[in-house]
């Protein structure tokens, strides 16, 4: 299954999820958290996903976690759906209908 594949079941399914993330100057290794919105971003073009980090490895160790994050899923490896955690809620400051999502491939 694809990665993006499986974000859109976690997605559906409401479940945290682990990844890595490989795109140029951030740190590799895993990170945790609940994914909200996979979209395709208004002004770059490119396919984006908003998730909740709740952990794992940053490229800022200042940000403070759990906190929202941004990444291009082109860069996204490795997904796993964590399916024995319990479902999440969205997240403080989740706006659905953001001007973002004007071209969402899938959202909460």
């Amino acid at each position: 299954m694809e990665c993006l594949d499986i974000i859109k079941k976690a997605i559906q399914l409401r479940k945290p999820f682990h990844y890595e993330y490989h795109a140029p100057d951030h740190v590799a290794g895993i990170r945790i958290g609940h994914p909200h919105a996979v979209f395709i971003h208004p002004t770059s073009g490119n396919v984006n996903m908003d998730i909740w980090k709740i952990g794992g490895v940053s490229s800022n160790p200042s940000k403070i976690l759990p906190g929202w994050q941004q990444y291009r899923v082109e860069f996204i490896r490795n997904v796993v759906i964590l399916e024995d955690e319990e479902c999440f809620e969205s997240a403080d400051g989740y706006n659905p209908h953001s001007k973002q999502y004007i071209k969402a491939i899938i959202k909460l």
